[in-house]
Formats: structure tokens, sequence, C-alpha cells
């Protein structure tokens, strides 16, 4: 039996979401090992507005989900 769209679409939120989130989290865990650097601040800035909307992606696309299976 397949999914409905509705749970495909949910699947693939949360799937972008969790791509985002960890690459966010590399990209705010990079100025490790790039040292010290002016730049460093604006790296971390746009690793974290990632891990933000992956985290914003997870949670809407989990309770979308979840939503959908009650039906």
């Amino acid at each position: 039996m397949t999914d409905p769209p509705h749970f495909r679409g949910a699947r693939r939120t949360v799937l972008i979401g969790l791509a985002l989130f960890f690459a966010g989290a590399l990209i705010t865990l990079s100025p490790i090992l790039l040292g010290r650097g002016s730049l460093n601040r604006f790296i971390v800035v746009f690793g974290l507005v990632g891990v933000f909307i992956g985290g914003s992606c997870v949670i809407h696309g989990g309770w979308d989900w979840l939503r959908g299976r009650g039906r």
C-alpha cells in the first residue's frame, strides 16, 4: 500500500529539515577548525539560521505526519 500524498510531503519536509539541521550544525562548528578570525561570526550566524530553519521543518513536518496518522 502506498502512502497518501500528505504523508510523502510530511516525510520529505522532515528529511529536508534534518539535512538542513545537520548542515547548519556543521557550518556552526566550522570555526573550531578554521581558528580565530573576524569572519567566523558571520559563518556561525549562517549556520545558526540553517539550524533554526531545519529544526522548524522537522517539527512542522513531524507534526503534520502525526496529525495525518489520526485520520
